[in-house]
């Protein structure tokens, strides 16, 4: 088996097992009375607030891959957002300023 084949093979499985685990994680388990608490009425509310990553943070990853772009359009909403945080608007202004400087201006 040539390395190929097997770079293919491994890439297949861990793609598979991301997969299985992914579809495992988002199973929710069925509440039985017992663990009807307090603390099982948060189970119901959305997890958007709590997983959402920090502006700063995507901007981050949007710049990690090339999309400059990208990256401000995610800061504009955000200072839009939270018009107290200055270092978001730092940010787009560093990103607006390389941005002009591999262009050339």
């Amino acid at each position: 088996m040539s390395n190929m084949q097997i770079l293919w093979a491994v890439s297949v499985v861990a793609a598979l097992a991301a997969l299985v685990g992914i579809i495992l994680l988002r199973r929710k388990p069925k509440a039985t009375p017992a663990q009807d608490t307090l603390f099982s009425t948060f189970d119901d509310r959305p997890l958007d607030a709590m997983t959402r990553l920090d502006p700063l943070a995507e901007a981050d990853v949007y710049l990690a891959y090339g999309n400059r772009q990208q990256a401000v359009s995610v800061l504009r909403k955000a200072a839009q957002e939270h018009p107290g945080r200055t270092d978001i608007l730092e940010k787009i202004r560093e990103i607006r300023e390389a941005m002009k400087a591999m262009s050339g201006e």
